[in-house]
């Protein structure tokens, strides 16, 4: 029995840091002399166009689903959970004006806001964007670690606030461009409501194991997911050792 990491790309440093953590070996995605066999544990680590190992944590179809902004926030709406989510449009001339400001995404898949344009009436709409979500008014933004345990249950492997670097003026768009970054302080105050939210949303999404970034609202005490991540950044320790004790729990007898 091996265990194996599949990362999204051979470049990923995430893949890399999360192999060396567990003890693994990565899988190349040309090339290689991998051949599964039963009870072995492939992780995917962001890959949503493979085709799959029965043994396997995160499903690419799911990870795919994931990945494409408009794909996830329709997936959400049919299965339930689509009121945890921003209020969304796939045609920016059919947004009513007191819906505004919004934030257009000229890219579905574009990574660390890429692509996200704030419009704050149709005058600054960028064409007609693929999609278009309402701007949340969030208090702070979490990065909340989740698993689905091999019985079913949900952990929280990982809990990080977004903060601002001194200096940098606000913006609504908030990424690394803009000056924010991903903070392990405070991560025992992380709402309820956001905790809450993003169990649920995680639970529609058919993932073994994802980042959600959530958005918390303190005036309403309400949370929304923004979007997932099937890759995420392993910068923080207490993180790494989160997933380390998740994976654990399937790799029991498994050798790297």
């Amino acid at each position: 029995m091996k265990l194996r990491v599949l990362p999204y790309s051979p470049k990923s440093a995430s893949a890399k840091k999360l192999a060396e953590a567990i003890d693994a070996k990565r899988i190349r995605l040309e090339g290689s002399d991998y051949e599964y066999t039963d009870g072995d544990l492939v992780i995917n680590w962001g890959n949503g166009g493979h085709r799959g190992y029965p043994g396997m944590l995160n499903n690419p179809s799911a990870v795919c689903l994931s990945i494409n902004k408009l794909s996830f926030f329709k997936t959400l709406a049919s299965r339930g959970v689509g009121h945890l989510i921003p209020r969304f449009w796939t045609r920016g001339e059919t947004i009513p004006a007191d819906q505004f400001p919004v934030i257009a995404r000229t890219k579905v898949e574009g990574a660390r806001g890429e692509g996200a344009v704030l419009a704050r009436s149709q005058d600054d709409m960028p064409g007609d964007p693929p999609l278009t979500t309402k701007l949340f008014p969030k208090t702070r933004e979490y990065r909340i670690h989740l698993g689905r345990t091999p019985g079913g249950q949900v952990s929280i492997i990982g809990k990080l606030t977004l903060l601002r670097y001194n200096g940098y003026d606000h913006s609504d768009i908030q990424n690394q461009a803009n000056g924010y970054f991903h903070s392990a302080n405070n991560a025992d105050a992380v709402p309820l409501a956001v905790i809450n939210t993003a169990e649920a949303v995680f639970l529609a999404t058919g993932l073994d194991f994802c980042a959600m970034d959530v958005g918390y609202d303190s005036v309403t005490d309400t949370a929304v997911v923004f979007e997932t991540n099937t890759a995420p950044a392993l910068e923080h320790k207490d993180v790494m050792e989160g997933y380390k004790a998740f994976f654990a729990l399937y790799t029991k007898g498994i050798v790297s």
